[in-house]
C-alpha cells in the first residue's frame, strides 16, 4: 500500500491535531501514482489531552512494473485500499506519539497474467502503526514513523528531520522504506510542510527513489484541516 496516515505535527499543530483531522494526498514516483483521504479524531476523552484516537484512510491508484516471462515485458497494475484503526496517542509539550492498530483491506488487478506476483486480487488483514514527533528546541522536529499491515506483508518505515524557518513552516530532508511480497523500495528527499491557509495546512515533497526495477523519482503532495 502507499504510504497512508497523518503526518506527526509541530507545535502549533499539535494543539489543533486535538481535534478532528482531515487529511488528503498524491504520490507520484516513476512508476506510480496514488491518492488518499481520510479522518484522525480523538474518541471519549478531552480533546486537548492524550488519550484514544480514531483514523479511517482509503486510496487508489495505478502502477506498473518490469516482468520477465509476460508480453512486452511490463506489467500494468491498480490497487485499491483502506484502513481502520484505533489506537493511544500521547501528547506533550515537546513530544507526541501515537500506536494503533486495526484491521486492512487491499485489492490489486493486474493486466497480464504473471504467476511471480504474489500481490494480486484481494487481501485483508491486521496493520500496526506507530509514529513519534519530538522537538528538541523550539525550531528543530524530528519525525519518525513506521507500519506493517499483514495483507500483503508490508513493512514501511520514514525518518524526517526538518528546521521551523518561519510561523508555522518546517522544511527538511526525508528518508522511508517500503517492503512487501516480492518488492522493495527506498527513497530520499527534502520536504516542507506547515504553509497555513487559514484551516488548511499544505505540504509537499520530492526526490530520488530506488526499488526493484532502478532509480527514479518520487513526489507528494498533501492538504492537511484542521477542525
Amino acid at each position: 500500500m502507499a504510504s497512508f496516515g497523518a503526518a506527526a505535527a509541530d507545535a502549533e499543530q499539535q494543539t489543533r491535531a486535538r481535534n478532528l483531522l482531515f487529511f488528503s494526498g498524491a504520490d507520484f514516483s516513476t512508476r506510480s501514482e496514488f491518492t488518499w483521504g481520510g479522518i484522525d479524531t480523538p474518541l471519549f476523552g478531552p480533546r486537548d489531552r492524550s488519550g484514544p484516537i480514531l483514523r479511517i484512510v482509503g486510496g487508489t491508484g495505478r502502477y506498473n512494473y518490469v516482468a520477465d516471462g509476460v508480453e512486452d515485458g511490463q506489467v500494468n497494475g491498480m490497487v485499491t485500499a483502506g484502513e481502520f484503526l484505533a489506537g493511544w496517542r500521547v501528547l506533550r509539550q515537546k513530544v507526541y506519539g501515537a500506536v494503533l492498530l486495526g484491521v486492512e483491506a487491499e485489492e490489486h488487478l493486474i493486466d497480464r497474467i504473471d504467476p511471480d506476483n504474489h500481490v494480486q486480487g484481494l487481501g485483508v488483514g491486521v496493520r500496526i502503526a506507530g509514529e513519534v514527533s519530538w522537538k528538541p528546541t523550539e525550531r528543530w522536529r524530528l519525525d519518525l514513523s513506521g507500519a506493517y499491515g499483514s495483507a500483503f506483508d508490508l513493512y514501511r518505515a520514514r525518518a524526517a528531520v526538518g528546521y521551523n524557518a518561519f510561523s508555522t513552516v518546517l522544511a527538511g530532508a526525508e528518508a522511508e522504506a517500503t517492503q512487501n511480497t516480492g518488492s522493495e523500495q527506498a527513497r530520499l528527499g527534502l520536504f516542507v510542510e506547515g504553509v497555513r491557509l487559514g484551516r488548511l495546512f499544505l505540504k509537499a515533497s520530492a526526490g530520488g527513489v530506488y526499488d526493484t526495477d532502478g532509480f527514479g523519482g518520487y513526489g507528494r503532495v498533501g492538504a492537511d484541516i484542521y477542525w
